[in-house]
């Protein structure tokens, strides 16, 4: 018993990163639950991990200050919830402690283990997380049991997971991971391990799974041939193979997109957009004549043009959401709309665009503190529908304010700063395949959380953003050397 304890406080960090998976096949499993338990098994470990690390940590004055500044962040965000009616502060202050179970994860293992121990864990659990990710698509693809990515199509293949877009970033961010230890641990046979993951990526169906594995195996490529160009003298065997099996890695995922779930959709897509834009021109001109017929018959002299576009504008209205336009009324709408030249048939039926006209139109209501600490995101559902943003920086500002943003660009930001610091004074010392494969694990998931969303609000898929960041803090030193600070001390 008492050794099981101690396995348990040496490797938590391993236990709930393995975890991960098997959480997320949990909600799916309780899809039509009230209640999913990932979710707030997720919600335990964001309040008892700190906790406990509080407890054990013997750094506990800065891991305090950090807690307290996400606290009291937390504080006024609730605050001002109750503010403005306490009709949803049970869900806001769920999906507030969500959005911040990977940062007080994060900090907590920083302050939890030493550097090795979290590398160490890290490591054994992304090796498990891969393997348990594959076996999984494979089991439920060929069983042909779990969703599709795309329902609306019946196409790509998601599995036992809930939401597609979420595990598409789970899975970005696993694949270049995956590719590194393949090559470390297995040479020369990395692209046999390689051939399943293209085929799992590819008919995944989205754009980010299969960018991740371009890029994945482009970093490859990329980084050997500068090694071998600039750095080393001699030029190894296995060196000059890697180069060519990238390239033919490469070429197969290339081939394999031909005949993918995201080709077949966007083509269909493209050829559905031209038809309805032309519908619409068709439409719209022929409105426009009865319209100015109308005006001949009554003698009324025609518009200005300023009341004619006004007028044309209108005639959209009943291409846009109906819940939309009883919010905000439909000139607001619509001229939302037109600001961005959205007008058209691509504008009105990008999902994107709608949710995030709800957002700026929500926070154009707001008053200045609301600014500061963000709106309640149960704002953002009107009637039946649910207007919930999916790209990661506008929610991020529209939810949690000027302060929220701020944290949340200061706490990436110290990381990437670590990340510059060790690259300008230790160049050569730290440009190794390891190290290269975290920085375009890094920029793969903010480039995901700028365009797909989900990867800083989501638990499951933000806690691997975690992962990548504590390997960076590992692999850096701090900003500020202790002699740095000894130094300034003593000159003051």
């Amino acid at each position: 018993m008492k050794k099981s304890i101690n396995y348990i406080k040496n490797n938590m960090l391993l236990i709930i990163l393995a975890c991960q998976p098997f959480l997320d096949i949990l909600a799916y499993i309780q899809r039509d639950f009230s209640i999913s338990m990932a979710g707030y098994i997720r919600l335990a470990l964001t309040v008892c991990v700190p906790l406990y690390t509080l407890i054990v940590t013997k750094k506990k004055k800065p891991f305090f200050l950090i807690m307290a500044v996400i606290a009291g962040f937390c504080f006024l965000h609730v605050l001002n919830t109750l503010r403005g009616g306490a009709g949803s502060f049970f869900n806001d202050t769920k999906y507030m402690l969500l959005v911040a179970h990977a940062p007080i994860m994060l900090f907590s293992f920083m302050f939890l283990y030493e550097k090795e121990s979290i590398k160490k864990q890290i490591t054994i659990a992304l090796i498990l997380n891969v393997i348990t990710s594959v076996i999984v698509f494979y089991l439920s693809y060929l069983l042909q049991s779990g969703n599709c990515t795309y329902p609306l199509f019946q196409t790509g293949w998601t599995g036992w997971y809930v939401i597609p877009n979420a595990q598409s970033l789970i899975l970005s961010s696993l694949i270049t991971f995956a590719v590194y230890f393949s090559i470390k641990y297995c040479k020369y046979y990395f692209p046999l391990l390689s051939l399943p993951l293209i085929y799992m990526y590819t008919m995944n169906g989205t754009k980010a799974t299969f960018g991740a594995l371009l890029i994945a195996f482009g970093s490859i490529l990329g980084f050997t041939l500068l090694e071998v160009i600039f750095l080393k003298a001699k030029r190894e065997r296995f060196e000059i193979y890697k180069i060519l099996m990238s390239v033919v890695l490469i070429a197969v995922s290339l081939a394999c997109y031909t005949f993918s779930p995201r080709q077949i959709i966007n083509s269909t897509t493209e050829a559905h957009r031209q038809q309805e834009q032309a519908a619409l021109e068709e439409q719209q001109e022929l409105e426009e004549e009865l319209a100015e017929e109308e005006e001949k018959l009554n003698d009324k002299e025609s518009d200005d043009s300023g009341d004619k576009v006004i007028k044309n504008k209108k005639f959209y209205v009943k291409y846009i959401n109906p819940n939309l336009i009883d919010r905000f009324g439909a000139n607001r709408v619509l001229d939302a709309y037109a600001e961005g030249d959205n007008l058209n048939s691509y504008g009105l039926s990008n999902m994107r665009l709608k949710k995030l006209i709800y957002a700026r139109l929500t926070w154009e209501e707001c008053d200045f503190v609301t600014r500061l600490v963000g709106f309640d995101f149960t704002k953002m559902q009107h009637k039946d529908d649910n207007f919930d943003l999916e790209n990661d920086p506008q929610a991020i500002l529209y939810y949690y304010g000027y302060f929220g943003a701020a944290l949340y660009i200061a706490f990436i930001g110290y990381f990437l700063l670590r990340l510059l610091k060790k690259l300008f004074t230790k160049f050569k010392e730290s440009f190794n395949l390891y190290n290269f494969t975290l920085l375009i694990t890094l920029v793969l998931q903010l480039v995901s959380a700028a365009y797909s969303g989900y990867m800083l609000r989501r638990p499951n898929v933000a806690i691997y953003l975690a992962i990548t960041l504590l390997l960076i803090y590992c692999q850096t030193e701090p900003l500020f050397e202790k002699k740095d600070i000894e130094k300034a001390e003593n000159e003051k």
